[in-house]
């Protein structure tokens, strides 16, 4: 094999695209091969570097059809699942949970704040602070039964809570109802 020609690392530079920097960075990393001080070989040299790039690029983008298969066989059966849970109304939407969540407070807030004008005229006419405060402990049970009926039939589909709805005495833990009943003696 005949003598090859060698090059400086101006030229090698140039040929490579890159600065004769990073040709001295290449050279320390073994990637290109270094014939004399300053000179290099052109083939053994594009040969090194083309092996360096290649590596790179397979080292980050590239895998290996076994590979993709498996994923993508993995993120099949990962929507057949939750197809799955969907179909039988095993999971729920976030937006609709947080919806729900808004409408209880909302009944809660509304429930509560209500007290206070439904039992003040009931609770004006007594002087006695036991009774009082079995007349408040009574509509806030009220309040809380009326909003728990209310809650588990949204849970069991039968629809919204309405505020209006009144729960018997004695359902869902309620002791006493307190809409167009006077409380007291």
């Amino acid at each position: 094999m005949s003598e090859q020609q060698v090059y400086p690392a101006k030229t090698i530079a140039s040929l490579l695209d890159i600065t004769e920097r990073r040709v001295g960075q290449l050279v320390k990393e073994g990637i290109i091969p270094k014939t004399d001080r300053g000179r290099y070989q052109l083939f053994p040299v594009v040969q090194g570097y083309i092996k360096f790039l290649r590596e790179r690029k397979l080292g980050k983008a590239v895998v290996s059809l076994d590979e993709a298969r498996q994923r993508k066989l993995a993120a099949e059966a990962e929507m057949a699942e939750i197809e799955l849970a969907k179909a039988r109304a095993d999971v729920v939407r976030v937006e609709d949970v947080a919806r729900q969540w808004e409408n209880i407070l909302g009944d809660v807030r509304t429930r509560f704040l209500a007290l206070p004008s439904k039992l003040a005229p009931v609770i004006a006419v007594e002087n006695k602070q036991a009774i009082v405060k079995e007349m408040i402990e009574d509509g806030i049970n009220t309040a809380l039964g009326q909003l728990s009926a209310g809650i588990s039939d949204d849970a069991r589909g039968n629809g919204e809570f309405e505020q209006g709805d009144k729960v018997k005495p004695g359902e869902a833990g309620t002791t006493a109802e307190t809409d167009d009943i006077a409380m007291g003696r």
